[in-house]
């Protein structure tokens, strides 16, 4: 009878060893930590920050929520202002989206253009109306994954009375 070496030149260590290496890089390269990254790709809130209490912003009060100025991530789209916080790893600083955090990211999402994203109050009127289905296609996402802290005020727009409301999804 002929052995499984004869034929492919292959003996019983080489066999244990690639089973090993195969292993190794398994563990090394393909399974991701648990405790640090949760199924749909976003950041564990192993260190969450609790709840933020709800409030509406101007794009000014908007600004410092960048993920650098301050530790907590807000950005607005639609008019609503979400805490996408535990997205960091898409909106923080290093994030592929990290140009939207403190701003109105609703020009730039409708557009699919992270370089539209303005410091100044941003008049939607001449965006088609393909771009704000988009625009509120990307809102309605939103609104399954992070909690709306707010609104976006419009200037001379009053802010509502959440009395100590903390926002939740």
């Amino acid at each position: 009878m002929v052995s499984f070496g004869d034929v492919s030149e292959l003996g019983g260590w080489d066999v244990v060893v690639f089973v090993f290496v195969i292993y190794i890089v398994f563990v090394m390269f393909l399974k991701k930590s648990e405790k640090n990254v949760r199924p749909d790709g976003e950041e564990e809130a192993s260190n969450a920050l609790p709840p933020m209490q709800k409030r509406d912003f101007t794009v000014e009060q908007l600004l410092p929520f960048d993920g650098v100025q301050n530790e907590r991530i807000l950005m607005a789209v639609c008019g609503k202002v979400f805490d996408v916080t535990k997205g960091s790893i898409f909106y923080g600083p290093e994030g592929a989206y990290g140009k939207l955090a403190g701003h109105d990211a609703t020009r730039a999402l409708a557009k699919m253009d992270l370089t539209l994203v303005k410091d100044t109050p941003d008049d939607l009127s001449d965006i088609s109306d393909s771009d704000l289905n988009t625009a509120r296609e990307w809102m309605q996402s939103f609104i399954y994954k992070y909690p709306v802290v707010g609104k976006l005020l419009a200037e001379g727009e009053k802010s509502t009375d959440y009395s100590d409301e903390l926002a939740s999804l």
